[in-house]
């Protein structure tokens, strides 16, 4: 498993910062971790698509858009494309965004300090350790990733 470490100096007294990832290896959307290696930091798979908010999903031109409603939907700050408002608006103000897709991913560390330098007979009774986590099915629509 990869590892990583750190050690700060001051003197004769030291810290060694030590850690992996836990994270599981991510394929390509839509499929999910289903096995692989679990020693990954971040792990994130990404299917974005520009998408035109001018015409309904399904419509031959959905996966087209003009330059034009493409600015128009930026300045208007409309980024996300919502299905359920596609199709409305104008050309100069569209009703919704132009990016669709999913963003899943998961994070992970396992973190331990200890004391190092002169003082390295100590850790075994002094150390911290610190395990951290967090996934999502869908950064870009969920919001902050559940812990």
């Amino acid at each position: 498993m990869p590892t990583a470490s750190a050690t700060a100096n001051i003197g004769f007294l030291a810290l060694k910062l030590e850690g992996h990832g836990t994270g599981q290896a991510r394929a390509p959307p839509p499929s999910t971790p289903s096995g692989g290696p679990t020693d990954r930091l971040l792990s994130v798979a990404a299917d974005i698509r520009l998408k035109n908010p001018r015409v309904a999903p399904g419509d031959p031109l959905a996966n087209r858009i003009d330059v034009g409603v493409l600015i128009n939907a930026l300045r208007d700050g409309k980024f996300f494309y919502n299905a359920g408002d596609a199709g409305g608006g104008s050309d100069d103000h569209p009703s919704t965004g132009i990016i669709s897709g999913t963003l899943p991913g998961d994070f992970g560390a396992d973190l331990t300090l200890t004391p190092d330098g002169a003082l390295v007979g100590l850790a075994d009774d002094l150390n911290v350790h610190l395990a951290i986590s967090g996934e999502s099915t869908d950064w870009l629509s969920s919001g902050t990733p559940a812990c």
